[in-house]
């Protein structure tokens, strides 16, 4: 058994209410502390907000060493604990889900697709410079496949 999970929680430090709950492995909580384009929308948004006042998020892991299951167990529960802003009543979340996803090692959630990291850091600069972001540009890319846009067009990508 792979007990390599850890399951957090982001801290705003003006109000020190917890604003997002995860679940991680590796560095994965440090991803908060520079912009990456992995965060949802409504993390990001929150994040700008106490950076602007020129304070730093704060993170609390609350269990070590757990099995991926175990962990997202108890991501759902302290999420359903806490509740999400807009989509439970007296939610405090940003976390758009109530269970997040499993990792890419092993069978990929519906919905999702794993990315070597090396065409990440290939596309990275490229995303920056043209203003958008990874999944934004991927999805843009899904919508055109889907779409036949470029089925019948030879595109080259210069990065």
């Amino acid at each position: 058994m792979n007990n390599i999970f850890y399951v957090y929680e982001l801290i705003d430090p003006r109000t020190n209410q917890v604003f997002c709950v995860g679940k991680g492995c590796g560095k994965r909580v440090e991803e908060y502390y520079r912009e990456d384009p992995n965060i949802s929308r409504h993390t990001k948004t929150r994040i700008s907000e106490i950076r602007g006042a020129g304070q730093s998020i704060k993170h609390r892991i609350i269990k070590e060493k757990l099995t991926e299951d175990d962990a997202l167990d108890l991501e759902e529960a302290l999420i359903k604990k806490y509740g999400r802003i807009g989509r439970d009543v007296n939610g405090i979340l940003t976390n758009t889900c109530v269970r997040g996803n499993k990792s890419y090692k092993g069978k990929k959630p519906y919905g999702t697709t794993h990315i070597d990291s090396g065409i990440l850091e290939v596309i990275r600069p490229f995303c920056q410079a043209e203003g958008y972001t990874i999944s934004g540009l991927i999805e843009k890319a899904l919508r055109a496949y889907i779409s036949g846009s470029i089925l019948h067009t030879e595109t080259k990508v210069v990065l």
